[in-house]
């Protein structure tokens, strides 16, 4: 989920918006959290047993895609609560994360597609010099 070669939530950090979701929706299950939340652990425990885990160099794991029209209730049920927030300042807020997260994951699939470097095998991996590589490119060059 958070591995350098090809991590879920590290490459598209805005799949933790149904995640959350799906945790705060499981005891009330209005969207059918539970069975999604089953569907995920055991889509997930099939693709970390797969020989190829990271499967291949692309960006994020792309294994989770064919998950994301489930993933779309739990989403809906968060923004639902966000919506009826009666502080305006916290809706804002966690407006702006959101729009944060998806300009990071975007961002994140152009620089892939632009930048060179290793972004698979075993010369890609997160420490500080190549967070501070990919976040000094991250703004730059944005109009």
């Amino acid at each position: 989920m958070f591995d350098a070669w090809n991590g879920w939530l590290l490459y598209s950090p805005i799949a933790l918006i149904p995640l959350v979701g799906l945790l705060s929706g499981r005891h009330s299950n209005r969207h059918s959290e539970r069975i999604i939340l089953i569907i995920l652990a055991i889509a997930t425990y099939l693709f970390a047993s797969w020989w190829a885990w990271w499967f291949g160099g692309a960006f994020g794991h792309r294994s989770y895609v064919e998950l994301y029209a489930l993933l779309a209730l739990p989403t809906a049920g968060i923004v639902h609560q966000i919506l009826s927030l009666k502080h305006r300042w916290l809706r804002y807020t966690l407006y702006l994360m959101i729009a944060f997260l998806v300009f990071y994951s975007v961002r994140m699939s152009f620089l892939y597609n632009i930048l060179p470097g290793p972004w698979d095998g075993a010369d890609w991996r997160w420490n500080f010099e190549k967070i501070e590589w990919v976040w000094s490119h991250l703004f730059k060059n944005l109009f």
